[in-house]
């Protein structure tokens, strides 16, 4: 009977890890984008920008550009739950050929260009700044790394059992990373933990590195929120690259 109840036990343990193993990408894949969904069609000329489709045989890239006649281009990637949603591994590899396709549409240069992200998008944009010589790098409500995510959602790192490597490894890269940083998280964050932040600071390997907390507040509708309060240090950042302090508090 014992040996029986183990058989069971062992049966049942070893298609849970099958199931797991089979369907990890998907497994992953919710940890870190939680709320994928296909972007709501809109007319975004009306508002003075010029909309890009990139299409190949093998995937098509959507974007948007806005010339506002300045000498920097922000390069901005939102966070999940909109475009690509079919293609988030490769989403590293869309930011890289969105940015040379409008490199020669509107002869941009890095060297001018300021990475702007949020959320799940600051792993991309983090990898982008890696291995592109840009001018500064803006990570709002940063994950550390899928692994990090993993702990968050299941208190350890379920990756390492179904043989999977970290991406979205902000942590690591912006190690090698020395431009001027600014990071934007609220404490009350729970879709990506408010301590990931920290850890993303702490290793970033710029001494020009700062961060600002939003007391009291979560992950999404940062800036319809807190965009009068963050409009000042934003723009000292972008206009003298450095803060009055490396760590800014901003309540409501």
């Amino acid at each position: 009977m014992l040996i029986l109840l183990l058989e069971v036990i062992l049966f049942i343990l070893i298609s849970w890890y099958l199931y797991l193993f089979f369907y990890r990408n998907s497994i992953e894949t919710s940890m870190t984008f939680v709320a994928i969904g296909v972007q709501e069609e809109y007319d975004y000329t009306k508002n003075g920008f010029e909309e890009y489709n990139i299409i190949s045989w093998e995937n098509s890239i959507h974007g948007i550009f806005l010339d506002n006649k300045k000498p920097q281009t922000i390069y901005y990637f939102h966070g999940n739950g909109a475009p690509l949603s079919d293609y988030i591994w490769e989403v590293y590899d869309y930011s890289q050929s969105f940015f040379e396709y409008m490199k020669k549409e509107k002869w941009l240069k890095l060297e001018n260009i300021i990475i702007f992200w949020h959320s799940i998008g600051t792993g991309v944009g983090t990898d982008f700044a890696f291995k592109n010589k840009v001018e500064k790098l803006i990570l709002v409500s940063p994950l550390a790394s899928r692994y990090d995510m993993s702990i968050k959602s299941f208190g350890f790192v379920l990756q390492k059992i179904l043989f999977m490597k970290n991406s979205f490894d902000t942590y690591w890269k912006i190690a090698e990373i020395t431009i001027p940083t600014l990071i934007i998280h609220g404490n009350k964050d729970e879709v990506i933990p408010y301590s990931q932040w920290k850890k993303v600071f702490e290793n970033a390997g710029t001494k020009e590195k700062y961060f600002i907390t939003l007391e009291g507040f979560w992950h999404n509708g940062i800036f319809e929120n807190y965009g009068n309060e963050l409009q000042k240090p934003i723009k000292d950042f972008l206009e003298k690259w450095m803060l009055e302090t490396s760590q800014i508090t901003i309540n409501k």
